[in-house]
C-alpha cells in the first residue's frame, strides 16, 4: 500500500511539474502571440500609411499626366504659330536671330542684298529707342 501511495504521490508531483512546466510554456506562448499581435497591428497600420501614399502617388501622376497632355496641346498650338511669326519677321527683316545668348544681348546676322552684316547689340547699354532705331536701318524699305 505504501509503495502504491509513494508511486501515486510520485506520479502526482510528476503530474504538478509537468502542468508547472507547461503552463509556464502557456505563459511564453501567450507573451510571444502578444508580440506577433502588436507587430502584426503595426504592420496592418504601415501598409494602411503605404497604400494611402501610393494612391496619393497615382492621384498625383494622373494630374501630372492630364497637365503634361494639357502643355503638350497647348505647345502644338503655339509653336506652329510661334514658328510662323519668327518667318515672317525674317521674310521682313532679312535678320536672322540667334537665340542662346544671354538675356542683355542682341545677336545675329542681317542677309542685305549685297552683304551679310552681323549684329551684336547690348541692350542695357542703350536705349530701347536706339536699339530700334539700329535694328529698323537694316530694313530695306524698297518694295
Amino acid at each position: 500500500m505504501a509503495q502504491v501511495e509513494e508511486r501515486a504521490g510520485r506520479g502526482l508531483l510528476d503530474m504538478q511539474e509537468e502542468k508547472q512546466r507547461r503552463d509556464h510554456e502557456l505563459e511564453s506562448l501567450e507573451q510571444q502571440l502578444g508580440r506577433c499581435t502588436a507587430k502584426s497591428q503595426t504592420a496592418d497600420a504601415e501598409i494602411q500609411f503605404l497604400q494611402r501614399e501610393l494612391e496619393s502617388l497615382r492621384n498625383s501622376e494622373h494630374e501630372l499626366e492630364a497637365l503634361q497632355n494639357q502643355v503638350d496641346e497647348d505647345t502644338t498650338e503655339v509653336i506652329p504659330s510661334a514658328v510662323y511669326v519668327a518667318q515672317v519677321y525674317y521674310l521682313i527683316t532679312k535678320i536672322k536671330w540667334e537665340y542662346d545668348t544671354q538675356p542683355n544681348i542682341l545677336k545675329g546676322v542681317h542677309y542685305g542684298a549685297d552683304l551679310a552684316t552681323p549684329i551684336n547689340i547690348d541692350t542695357s547699354a542703350r536705349s530701347r529707342n536706339d536699339v530700334s532705331d539700329q535694328l529698323w536701318a537694316f530694313v530695306s524699305t524698297e518694295w
